[in-house]
């Protein structure tokens, strides 16, 4: 009889000792801290869980959880909370909380315990909603991609129609007549605006990159007047180029939209009317300078450079504007990938970007390309002072720097 009595006893334990480490499992397998909640909202204990998140259970304990969401939501929590312990009802909260004074986007689940009190298990969304923006971003600019190309499509089958009208009046009409330098006027824009096309299809979709040798001079010289249109009326647009400029290995379209992104960049820093100034130089970057940058492979390079007159970026965002979807514009103004879409474009093409920026002093981005042939040059200047434009220098000169 005790045997049995012993028997029962070990079967009743094991079956204990088992529900309490299928309870730990599944606490650990939760996705958020789970807490024990009292009659009052006050976080009393911490059960367990699995918390992906920089909160951690001593930010929660002894805490009320009217307490840490925004006023506005307190008279809602207090409600919620009525359901739950009066009326036995589980709730979802989706709310703002200020937690160890910084702002968190919170999932908490509560449900009534037999205990009398309640199971709450909180979960950080902060980091998911980002992701589901960017998500949203980068389909947004997915169909942007599509409508570019259907865009460029008609557009295109439209200047072939200008072009061949263009080249049978240029065979009906005199040399010597002075409508035949007109026809060859509007043959020319239509050229160009087939060069805008082609841009179109380069952003809308993924067209082969063929490298070679480029004059970055004759390239700025060629997109000067669309680069005016895209800079506007209230900016003036400047080059400053180098005599006697190297040439790069890059495919042509990249040094495009290179230009096209930083001048809209620069334009949009500016919306009370500035200064843009597109400048060229040869250089050297030197030992000392590849040391304190990784990406940097000491040697001979071309730099294209960007300054804008503009309110200038601050550190923090300074540090963060080549990632992916980070934007300073806002989401309704920019989707954050034309800075990322440059240093992509300028690692993949073993070249090197730097931008240095003061608020209220304006915006210097350089961008340093392998010269294609080695030659005896001057190493680039590191002086902050120099980024500033001397309005007397010979157009000709450039004073470089490189961003530390």
């Amino acid at each position: 009889m005790l045997q049995n009595f012993f028997s029962i006893f070990s079967i009743r334990r094991w079956k204990a000792q088992t529900r309490a480490a299928e309870q730990r499992a599944l606490l650990q397998a939760t996705a958020g801290m789970v807490f024990l909640l009292d009659q009052n909202g006050i976080f009393h204990r911490h059960l367990g869980g699995n918390a992906e998140s920089k909160i951690s259970k001593k930010d929660l304990l002894g805490k009320k959880l009217r307490n840490l969401v925004p006023p506005a939501s307190a008279a809602a929590v207090t409600k919620y909370l009525e359901n739950v312990f009066l009326l036995g009802k589980p709730t979802v909260l989706l709310c703002e909380m200020t937690i160890a004074s910084c702002p968190y986007l919170m999932e908490v689940r509560i449900a009534p315990s037999y205990s009398g009190n309640a199971i709450a298990v909180i979960r950080e969304l902060t980091d998911h909603t980002q992701l589901e923006e960017e998500l949203r971003l980068a389909r947004r600019t997915e169909i942007a991609g599509k409508l570019a190309i259907g865009l460029a499509h008609d557009f295109n089958n439209l200047l072939m129609v200008i072009d061949g009208y263009c080249h049978l009046l240029q065979a009906s009409i005199p040399a010597d007549n002075p409508s035949h330098s007109q026809v060859r006027a509007i043959g020319r824009a239509a050229a160009r605006a087939g060069s805008l096309t082609q841009q179109l299809l380069n952003f809308g979709q993924k067209t082969k990159i063929l490298p070679q040798a480029v004059d970055l001079n004759q390239v700025i010289s060629d997109a000067d007047k669309l680069l005016g249109l895209v800079a506007g009326e209230q900016l003036k647009l400047r080059t400053r180029f180098a005599p006697d400029l190297g040439l790069v290995r890059i495919d042509k379209s990249e040094i495009e939209r290179i230009l096209m992104n930083l001048v809209i960049n620069a334009r949009d820093a500016m919306p009370q009317g500035g200064e843009i100034l597109i400048e060229t130089s040869n250089g050297r970057l030197d030992e000392n300078y590849a040391l304190q940058h990784e990406d940097v492979i000491p040697g001979e390079y071309v730099m294209l450079a960007v300054h804008d007159s503009g309110e200038g970026i601050d550190e923090e965002n300074l540090s963060h504007i080549f990632e992916p979807f980070f934007t300073t514009k806002g989401h309704k103004r920019g989707v954050g990938l034309g800075l990322s879409t440059i240093s992509g474009i300028v690692t993949q093409n073993n070249g090197h970007i730097a931008v240095e920026s003061r608020l209220g002093s304006g915006t210097t981005f350089k961008i340093y390309l392998p010269l294609m042939e080695e030659q005896n040059l001057p190493e680039f200047s590191q002086n902050l002072e120099d980024t500033v434009p001397d309005q007397e220098q010979h157009k000709h000169s450039f004073l470089t720097t490189c961003a530390t």
